[in-house]
């Protein structure tokens, strides 16, 4: 049982890397763009990593209750049980509200026609900032704590 927990553990890890990271850098990416190709090529490529990222949120719950499974002291923890509340805050959150924000921009980058990035897609990106901030809190709160076990 103690080589499984290590697996599930080894796969949390890795999947808590493959989920964050994206999410991390993904608006950096796009900040970065100076003109309508690049962002276009910029928002491309961050559909990609926002692929990868979902799966690594996917198997961060399963791997989490699993190790919570076997080692049921977790579920006295609060460090583990906020990490699990934090968990499905974000999910929601991210569901709920960024999502359908990025959607738009992506939307409104694919049907531009000019060389120019658009206004509104400033201003939509400008909005979006704080909205991305209170996401990123979120997830380095739940890296916090399942680093630090407090």
């Amino acid at each position: 049982m103690n080589q499984i927990y290590t697996l599930l553990v080894g796969i949390h890890i890795f999947s808590a890397i493959l989920g964050a990271g994206p999410l991390l850098l993904s608006n950096v990416i796009l900040k970065r763009t100076k003109d309508l190709s690049e962002l276009k090529y910029a928002h491309q490529g961050v559909e990609k990593l926002n692929k990868a990222a979902t799966i690594g949120w996917i198997a961060l719950l399963p791997t989490g209750l699993l190790m919570g499974w076997i080692n049921p002291s977790l579920f006295r923890m609060l460090w583990f049980d906020t990490s699990i509340a934090l968990f499905v805050v974000f999910s929601l959150y991210s569901e709920m509200v960024i999502g359908p924000k990025m959607k738009t921009m992506h939307e409104m980058i694919r049907t531009c026609e000019s060389e120019e990035i658009p206004q509104q897609y400033k201003i939509l990106s400008s909005k979006l900032t704080p909205y991305d901030w209170f996401g990123k809190l979120l997830v380095v709160a739940i890296i916090i704590l399942m680093v630090l076990k407090p």
